[in-house]
């Protein structure tokens, strides 16, 4: 007969597990989808705007979290850069002029991760041109030619002489 024993036979071995992570989360921004911030139209070209104004992130690892940032194309593109790896946005410029791009800038800001099928996420970005004083006035004409008789009463109106300022919120002074 077998002499069976009731204790049991066991062994042990390790291993790992790795996990690969699927790209299935896209980049999200840390604000709203709508963010505004200024800068002056004298500004000089790679002045950044202002630190972490643009910021996403994405709950995906390795390359499939990992981000690029870029502008979308429209008209203003060219007028700021961004650096691809941290979001940090910079005046492409060297004549910044309110007058030329009107009081905003918009932006369409892209956030897009490296995975093997790149998921990506848009915001806004509106950036307000703050207006220095850099347009000297101008008359409308050049020459002004009119006539007046002799006899007329003091404080009569002769003519009206009208300036023009581009800079917003100008005051034209006028002087004899």
């Amino acid at each position: 007969t077998d002499n069976l024993s009731s204790s049991s036979l066991s062994c042990f071995i390790k291993f790992r597990v790795e996990l690969i992570d699927e790209n299935d989360n896209k980049p999200e921004f840390s604000m709203s989808n709508f963010v505004t911030t200024q800068i002056k139209e004298n500004s000089q070209f790679g002045t950044p705007l202002k630190q972490n104004i643009i910021s996403a992130f994405d709950l995906d690892s390795k390359l499939n979290g990992a981000m690029r940032y870029s502008i979308l194309p429209n008209k203003n593109e060219h007028v700021f850069r961004i650096e691809p790896k941290s979001g940090l946005i910079l005046l492409n410029t060297s004549h910044l002029d309110r007058e030329t791009y009107g009081s905003w800038v918009n932006l369409t800001i892209r956030a897009e991760d490296l995975g093997f099928k790149h998921l990506y996420h848009d915001t806004n970005l509106s950036i307000q041109i703050i207006d220095i004083n850099d347009n000297k006035p101008y008359f409308d004409s050049l020459e002004y030619y009119f006539s007046i008789e002799e006899n007329l009463q003091p404080g009569f109106v002769i003519t009206t002489l009208r300036a023009t300022d581009l800079d917003s919120n100008s005051q034209i002074e006028y002087y004899l």
